[in-house]
This record gives structure tokens, C-alpha cells and sequence, in this order.
């Protein structure tokens, strides 16, 4: 039998977009895994929308800052974006 490696997504020291379904938000998925994450790595980077206020709260309760801005999404869609970090 053949086994896939698997990918984290915080394996480059950046999270990947993995939203916790809206029936599930609040029950402490979310933070489970940024924590262990931050466990794994020490440091990471995510980015955020600037409108989607609920992740940025999310992060910054996680101990998360500001690292810059930017004024169009990665694909240059005029969608402000956030980087925020964490260095424990």
C-alpha cells in the first residue's frame, strides 16, 4: 500500500486558508489548530481580508499583529488585504 505524504497548512510557516464551518465556529476547532500550529513553528504569517472583521479578531485573540497592508488581493482584485503574524 502506497502512502501520500501529507501537507500541513502551516507546513511553510504560513496558514492556508481553512475556515471552520459556521455550525462549528466558537466550539474551539479554530483555535485548537492555530495553537498547534504556533506549537510546531513558533511563527507564522496569515493573510485576511480586510472586510472579513470576524478573522481578524480571531487572529488578533490569538496573538497576532499587523505586518502590512496591502490594497488589492493576490490576484489584483481591488480586495484589501492584511498580513498578520505571530513570533512566540
Amino acid at each position: 500500500m502506497q502512502r501520500r505524504a501529507r501537507r500541513f497548512p502551516w507546513a511553510d510557516g504560513c496558514l492556508h486558508w481553512r475556515p471552520v464551518r459556521l455550525k462549528y465556529q466558537g466550539g474551539g476547532i479554530g483555535r485548537a489548530l492555530v495553537a498547534h500550529a504556533i506549537q510546531l513553528k513558533g511563527k507564522l504569517e496569515v493573510e485576511v481580508y480586510e472586510a472579513n472583521e470576524n478573522a481578524r479578531s480571531f487572529y488578533e485573540r490569538m496573538g497576532f499583529v499587523e505586518v502590512s497592508r496591502a490594497g488589492e488581493d493576490d490576484e489584483g482584485l481591488p480586495f484589501a488585504v492584511i498580513r498578520m503574524g505571530y513570533t512566540s
